[in-house]
């Protein structure tokens, strides 16, 4: 009898809670469906998130939370909630609005990987034709003023050698392709870059008269991407450069009473130079983080660094992003940067970003960029505007670089340096991708 009259008021207090619970759940399912026909984005949200809170979870909610939140111009946000969906139903509008999230969020590497993963008919939808995504063409043209030169001369001593005046120009285009996988990305690029600079004496002993030289280097580049997750990807790259630089060599020694002979020579040198990079990466709705180790040899140099990179989308978007960056190699010495990015208009973004630096020698955004030559930059501001055109965008970009920029050459077999202080360069960069 005791038995029957426990399990009975175990039966009275269950049901009542069974029943509040389909209550609420049918109470969040309609009052959600009703503002996803009203549109009512906001009030959606709030209660989607009070029902999640509640533990309250269901294939509709997710997607209406997604569609309210992509609605509403958070991309990064609504590409977690269509995950969501996605693991519930493989219903091609989720793979559709997942797409479109990441693409426009600025996932790009998550949404080519999906793109593979789209059947024949959503692709064509979609207008993605080919597993070659994002074909860039790029070229930047850079021009150096002439400045104050500090040389040393023949004996150690430094001193200010009067009139000297340096010129320096140098254009690179490029081209990368990438190839989407359904687990990540293979990037390939190209880079040809052209240095010519020009050295003229208007007054003073210490230095040669007129002398020009030039650079030329090949950069091969490829970048291997593998999701562990939505979020979570491994990055292998292997940057080598090839090259040949120009050097000159003088057969007289220069005198501070009267004016010799200059005979100098220009000979060509082969280089190589190399680096590695291991990165991992996170991607969430309203940061990313990127981690990177870099190993190789550059300018004749060996380097080993560690790039750090966060970027923070207070929106989930692109409408507004910031983004730090700091490098640190063995000798201690640092580079730290920072870049922030705003749409301002209707398909026109402005982005800055301003630079200091302490290294002569380092690589940046998985070893793609490289900076190996003798100048050691102070720092860099830039100024860009970015202007995605339907399927195709177009990056127009001025920088300003202050250099200090050294230049070796031999007197009698001794080496001796002229060193340009503070140089200033500018720099226009054009970028189209398609």
């Amino acid at each position: 009898m005791k038995t029957r009259a426990i399990f009975f008021i175990l039966f009275l207090l269950v049901i009542p809670k069974i029943k509040a619970q389909e209550m609420s759940f049918t109470a969040v399912d309609t009052k959600t469906y009703r503002q996803y026909l009203e549109k009512d984005w906001t009030a959606l949200i709030k209660t989607g998130k009070k029902a999640l809170k509640n533990g309250i979870n269901f294939y509709y909610l997710q997607n209406r939370m997604g569609i309210a939140y992509f609605e509403t111009g958070k991309y990064r946000q609504a590409a977690r909630f269509f995950e969501n969906s996605l693991k519930m139903s493989k219903d091609d509008y989720i793979k559709e609005m997942l797409y479109l999230s990441y693409l426009y969020g600025g996932m790009t590497t998550n949404a080519s990987s999906l793109s593979e993963k789209l059947p024949p008919h959503l692709r064509k939808d979609l207008k993605i034709n080919s597993k070659l995504k994002d074909v860039n063409f790029s070229v930047f043209f850079e021009k150096t003023d002439n400045q104050t030169l500090l040389t040393d001369d023949i004996n150690g001593a430094e001193d200010l050698s009067g009139e000297q005046e340096f010129s320096n120009y140098r254009w690179s285009p490029a081209i990368n392709f990438q190839i989407a996988k359904k687990n990540g990305r293979s990037l390939f690029s190209y880079k040809f870059l052209y240095s010519n600079n020009t050295y003229r004496r208007q007054t003073g002993t210490e230095s040669p008269k007129n002398f020009t030289t030039n650079i030329k280097q090949h950069q091969f580049y490829h970048l291997k991407s593998i999701f562990l997750s939505s979020k979570l990807s491994l990055e292998y790259a292997l940057s080598l450069t090839p090259g040949t630089a120009q050097n000159v060599s003088l057969s007289t020694t220069f005198s501070r009473i009267r004016q010799n002979q200059e005979n100098y020579t220009i000979s060509n040198s082969l280089f190589f130079n190399w680096i590695t990079n291991l990165g991992v990466s996170y991607h969430s709705a309203y940061y990313s983080f990127n981690l990177n180790t870099s190993y190789g040899k550059l300018n004749t140099q060996n380097i080993f660094q560690i790039e750090l990179t966060p970027t923070i989308y207070p929106s989930a978007n692109l409408n507004f992003y910031i983004s730090p960056r700091w490098i640190w190699q063995l000798t201690n010495e640092k580079n730290i940067s920072l870049t922030a990015g705003k749409k301002i208009v209707k398909n026109l973004w402005l982005e800055i970003s301003y630079l200091q630096n302490e290294i002569p020698n380092f690589a940046s955004n998985n070893a793609y960029i490289l900076y190996n030559s003798n100048e050691l930059i102070k720092n860099t501001a830039s100024l860009s505007l970015i202007l995605p055109l339907k399927d195709k965008k177009i990056t127009l970009s001025y920088i300003r670089q202050n250099k200090d920029y050294p230049y070796t050459y031999d007197i009698s077999a001794t080496q001796n340096t002229m060193r340009y202080l503070n140089a200033n360069t500018n720099l226009f960069y054009i970028q189209l991708i398609f």
